[in-house]
């Protein structure tokens, strides 16, 4: 269970050990949270029910395996690539390692997780979460103080991450004191802001002539500022705010983030060619507009390429880890510039997708411990960050983390 300010909910939290002849292998757990928001059509479909079905059917798949029950991983050979679907500059001591008796347990766990359980899009979510502790488990398993995103990208491009920036999300509130308080509560971590807004266009002039009077006298970077829209503009209030706000204060907006509807491949043609001329029109202010709830898996890219300059990659969207490498290859080859954004979630959440991070082209909002009460975060370990917003990981193994106690 996670307290936010705005909202109560319950996440799934997935724990994987290992142990060879009875005995545990070294450093070897590993742990993944499914961040569970409200159900929304045609983006966040996984509730948790959703999570522990398929959780269940992943232990049973598990189970009915021949090297699980009674098999010799000595006898076992590398038959199954995880790793096939990701460039071949990720994973690489993991992919080195395949041979070994570790690494064929682990490669067979993986291989039962993409072959032997669902593969509809209700189970993503759910997906990410196994996985996730089955990643963080070999890497720290292997031994050697692995930092998972080390292993993942190599350390050259891991390390790159104190060269992006950490936003955090101010939601809509119900007055305007509230709504102060939120941002001065987020000038406190970072100077860079993520802005919820509706389609109500003087509040959103208010909101913007707040967040003025409240930078008096801070020494805030250019692009400090995004707007998420959450999907609730139209293609004519899009164009409103592109002529009437943005002009104003586009040194200080980064992007415009899912003005379209979630279902923006299933608009009828009319439709769709109103927010093609939206791009336009944002093209010629130099707005950039991004995805996030259209935005899920590979096969999204090439339909979003003319209506979004970037994506929004979430880790419980894609499916897992490996499927978010392959969805940022995929848009980085289309051009797309890259955002990584989480739910509402405790530090494991932050931390894994922080992973992610050094793949980013600007940043990313990776706030979601700043968002709920400390006594409900069962972690502690979370990145840090900087006055100017730049993020430090940590050097510990796996994820950086460690337990406040038992789950």
């Amino acid at each position: 269970p996670l307290t936010s300010l705005t909202s109560s909910r319950t996440n799934a939290l997935l724990k994987a050990s290992l142990s060879f002849g009875g005995a545990l292998a070294s450093a070897a757990e590993g742990y993944g949270e499914v961040g569970l928001p409200p159900l929304k059509p045609h983006c966040y479909l996984a509730s948790l029910e959703t999570v522990s079905e398929f959780a269940e059917a992943f232990v049973e798949a598990v189970g009915a395996d021949s090297m699980f029950c009674g098999g010799n991983v000595a006898t076992e050979e590398v038959s199954y690539d995880p790793f096939a679907v990701v460039s071949s500059s990720y994973f690489d001591l993991l992919r080195r390692n395949q041979g070994s008796p570790l690494g064929l347990v682990m490669t067979r766990l993986l291989c039962i997780l993409d072959t032997k359980t669902p593969q509809n899009k209700e189970v993503r979510a759910a997906r990410y979460g196994i996985e996730a502790a089955l990643l963080e488990l070999w890497s720290r398993a292997e031994g050697g103080g692995n930092v998972f995103g080390e292993v993942m990208l190599g350390p050259v491009v891991a390390k790159s991450v104190s060269s992006k920036v950490c936003f955090f999300t101010v939601s809509m509130q119900k007055s305007t004191d509230l709504l102060r308080k939120e941002i001065e509560k987020g000038f406190t971590f970072t100077p860079y802001l993520k802005l919820k807004m509706d389609d109500d266009l003087e509040k959103v002039k208010r909101t913007f002539e707040l967040i003025a009077e409240i930078s008096v006298g801070k020494d805030l970077p250019s692009n400090y500022l995004t707007i998420d829209a959450n999907a609730s503009w139209s293609p004519a209030f899009t164009l409103t705010f592109l002529k009437e706000v943005y002009p104003q204060y586009q040194d200080s907006i980064y992007m415009l983030e899912q003005s379209f509807p979630a279902n923006l491949a299933e608009l009828p043609a009319e439709d769709l060619v109103a927010w093609r001329e939206v791009k336009v029109a944002a093209d010629a202010v130099g707005c950039l507009l991004f995805a996030d709830e259209s935005f899920s898996v590979p096969s999204d890219v090439d339909f979003l390429a003319p209506y979004v300059h970037g994506v929004n990659v979430k880790l419980e969207k894609t499916g897992g880890i490996r499927q978010a490498l392959q969805a940022i290859t995929k848009a980085t080859d289309r051009g797309l510039l890259l955002w990584v954004g989480i739910m509402v979630c405790s530090t494991l959440g932050s931390n894994v997708a922080a992973q992610l991070l050094p793949l980013a082209s600007f940043g990313g909002d990776l706030d979601g411990n700043l968002l709920v009460t400390p006594d409900s975060d069962q972690f502690q370990g979370w990145f840090t960050l900087s006055p100017k917003g730049r993020i430090s990981m940590s050097s510990d193994d796996g994820y950086g983390l460690v337990l406040k106690g038992k789950v």
